[in-house]
């Protein structure tokens, strides 16, 4: 069963819970402000924003199909964006789009560089992360990057 598979709703909002949770306990997440709502009989959604160390905010939108009477959720769309305050983006996932990129994909910018056309590459179904990897993704590129970030943060 991979980290995509479907998962009991209370086993899955429990699973996340605890990695948020954890993720606060580094230091890097600082708030997660993330509303789930009912959409349609069969979906719920995930929006909301994770705020991060050096304003970094990672902008949520994410739909769960629910099946079965216990009912079972599983991730059916969503787009993770995360952004520099007065940078840009730093990274953006989503799943297919039904017009172009109808594949699982990463846009990746080299933002501290002034970058705003990026890179596109797809993802697998093994290689697309879960939220709390995206998170993980952005803390070790806020390290790597720490001192270019914050005197990014201090330029007018």
């Amino acid at each position: 069963m991979g980290k995509h598979a479907p998962l009991r709703l209370d086993k899955y909002l429990e699973i996340h819970e605890k990695a948020i949770r954890d993720l606060e306990g580094r230091g890097f997440l600082l708030e997660a402000d993330l509303e789930l709502a009912p959409f349609g009989d069969d979906f719920l959604v995930m929006t909301g924003v994770i705020y991060c160390a050096s304003e970094i905010r990672l902008e949520v939108s994410k739909q769960l199909h629910l099946t079965g009477n216990e009912p079972l959720a599983q991730t059916f769309a969503y787009t993770y964006n995360a952004v520099l305050r007065g940078g840009g983006t730093i990274l953006r996932y989503n799943s297919p789009h039904p017009n172009h990129n109808k594949f699982h994909h990463v846009h990746r910018y080299d933002v501290l560089s002034g970058d705003k056309e990026g890179t596109t590459t797809e993802l697998s179904e093994a290689e697309r992360p879960t939220l709390a990897q995206v998170v993980q993704e952005l803390h070790d590129w806020y390290y790597d990057n720490y001192t270019a970030v914050r005197a990014a943060l201090q330029a007018p």
